[in-house]
């Protein structure tokens, strides 16, 4: 029962899992923008990244997982191949033990901009990238955590 929690909570993380959206008419539309593989290091590394929508597939249920306590998590990523998650100051009730540790992994994003690839010490998750801009990344992938396969579904927005 402990590995199902520590799984569900690595599916919300990994989806990683940031929180901010907005929608409007006047929004810039910068999706036909193609960015080069220098410029979408330097968005993805020069800002925090939070999870604005995570959908988790996993023995046979599937959930949206964002929940206010996790719309002030967020994840930075660093040139050097490393990224670290940070729960923020509202930690989730359902904690086993109310105390989440911040984490940190290494990631890969291909020169295609086509794949994003993230390692963390319990689960690797391979991200197909759908939509890389200087402010939102949508990515399908998998997730691998103690030997259990999820589907994620997840949207990563720069936070202000």
């Amino acid at each position: 029962m402990k590995k199902l929690f520590y799984l569900l909570g690595l599916i919300f993380i990994c989806g990683s899992s940031f929180y901010f959206v907005a929608c409007d008419d006047d929004d810039d539309d910068d999706t036909d923008v193609v960015l080069t593989y220098e410029e979408a290091i330097g968005y993805l590394t020069d800002y925090k990244w939070v999870n604005t929508y995570t959908k988790a597939t996993a023995l046979g249920m599937t959930e949206q997982i964002i929940e206010d306590c996790d719309k002030d998590d967020w994840m930075k990523f660093a040139k050097d191949s490393t990224y670290t998650f940070n729960y923020g100051s509202v930690i989730c009730s359902d904690s086993e033990d109310g105390d989440e540790e911040d984490y940190s992994g290494k990631y890969e994003l291909s020169s295609d901009l086509k794949t994003l690839k993230m390692v963390e010490e319990f689960a690797t998750t391979t991200y197909t990238i759908k939509k890389f801009t200087k402010d939102e990344i949508e990515m399908e992938g998998v997730q691998t955590a103690l030997g259990i396969e999820a589907q994620l579904v997840v949207t990563f927005t720069r936070m202000e």
